[in-house]
């Protein structure tokens, strides 16, 4: 990984969760800007996956590599998740 995608995503994150609880605080609920800014962490996070993969191919990677893999897999899955069920609940708590 790269430190500057590293901060990237923690500064992107860092802001999404800011909105969402000034959201959640206003009593609203998830809307499209929440949606977008977990597309953009996904993306990042993607390449962050990508360049792990190539990272590890390159024997670059740490020793334990199943592990490794099963945490560059499961970080995707979380801002899909996020999305899923601030969707699916829809009172003020969802954007949170």
């Amino acid at each position: 990984m790269t430190n500057a995608l590293a901060n990237g995503i923690i500064v992107v994150s860092l802001l999404a969760a800011l909105h969402s609880l000034v959201t959640a605080m206003r009593d609203r609920a998830m809307d499209r800007w929440h949606l977008g800014a977990l597309g953009v962490i996904e993306v990042l996070l993607v390449v962050q996956a990508v360049l792990g993969f190539v990272k590890l191919a390159d024997d670059q990677g740490p020793s334990d590599s199943a592990t490794f893999i099963g945490y560059l897999v499961g970080i995707l899955l979380i801002p899909a998740a996020g999305a899923g069920w601030g969707m699916l609940e829809r009172s003020r708590w969802a954007p949170a």
